[in-house]
């Protein structure tokens, strides 16, 4: 994890990094992981891995969310009425602070996950 101060001007290999997730035993145990990129109070940003067909349960958005699709395919919906929203990386997605909302992999899948200030 990296601390995000004011002299900060840093840059990630994310093909790498996605690669490295995708092959993780973490994710093929559980279908999905994730590492914190930066850190601080303003500003945190988890670049998170989902295996095909893997999903992450309903839960509130814990500040105000941008999500940037890195690989594959990931559809959100938030609601129970909505119908989900694809992200393929070339959509994004912002969200308020405590949407619930649900996550699926449709193929296997990587997205930048970037979270402002909690209110």
């Amino acid at each position: 994890m990296f601390k995000l101060g004011p002299e900060t001007f840093a840059e990630w290999p994310l093909a790498e990094l996605v690669d490295e997730l995708l092959t993780s035993e973490p994710l093929q145990r559980e279908g999905k992981t994730a590492r914190t990129l930066v850190k601080s109070d303003a500003l945190t940003v988890v670049l998170t891995a989902l295996r095909a067909g893997a999903s992450l349960h309903a839960h509130d958005a814990p500040g105000p969310v941008m999500v940037v699709p890195v690989r594959g395919e990931v559809a959100f919906k938030h609601g129970d009425s909505s119908s989900p929203v694809a992200l393929d990386g070339a959509r994004a997605l912002a969200m308020g602070h405590g949407l619930r909302h649900t996550v699926q992999a449709r193929v296997d899948s990587a997205f930048l996950l970037i979270i402002g200030p909690r209110a």
